[in-house]
C-alpha cells in the first residue's frame, strides 16, 4: 500500500515543487476545508490559475468571513498552527513561496477573527496588482 505522500498528481504537476504536496501539509496539520482550498489556491496561482487562482482563494475566504459573522458554531478560529510544527517554513522555502504569500497563507492558517482575515484578503489584492502591473511593463 502506498503512504499519502507517495500518491501522485493527477493532471499537472503545479503542486510538484517540493518534497510534500499542498495536500501532505494540509493533512498533517488537520486544516479545516476552507482554509486548504484558499491556501491551495494561493500556493498554485503562479503554475496553474493566475489571478483566477488568486480571486477563487479570495472566495474561500469571504465565505470564512461570513461564517464568522453569522457566529455559526461549527466555524472555529484557525486552530493557531506552529509553522514549524507542521513544517511549513520548510516547505515554503523548497517551493520557493514569496514572502508576501507565506504571511497570506499563515494568516489564513492562523486566523484569530475577521481582521486576520481581512488582512489576507487586501494582501491578495495587493499581490493582484502586483501581478497586474509586471504584466502590464
Amino acid at each position: 500500500m502506498l503512504s499519502p505522500s507517495h500518491v501522485k498528481q493527477v493532471g499537472g504537476d503545479h503542486y510538484n515543487k517540493g518534497t510534500h504536496q499542498h495536500w501532505d501539509i494540509m493533512d498533517r496539520g488537520n486544516v479545516s476545508y476552507l482554509e486548504a482550498c484558499a491556501t491551495k489556491y494561493i500556493f498554485r496561482w503562479r503554475e496553474k490559475g493566475g489571478i483566477q487562482d488568486l480571486e477563487k482563494a479570495k472566495s474561500y475566504i469571504k465565505k470564512r468571513i461570513c461564517a464568522v459573522e453569522e457566529a455559526d458554531p461549527l466555524y472555529l478560529p484557525g486552530r493557531r498552527f506552529s509553522v514549524d510544527a507542521i513544517g511549513l517554513t520548510d516547505w515554503f522555502s523548497e517551493c520557493n513561496v514569496s514572502r508576501l504569500e507565506c504571511t497570506i497563507i499563515t494568516l489564513v492558517l492562523n486566523w484569530r477573527d475577521k481582521n486576520d482575515l481581512n488582512r489576507a484578503l487586501h494582501l491578495i489584492d495587493g499581490l493582484i496588482e502586483v501581478y497586474n502591473e509586471d504584466k502590464d511593463d
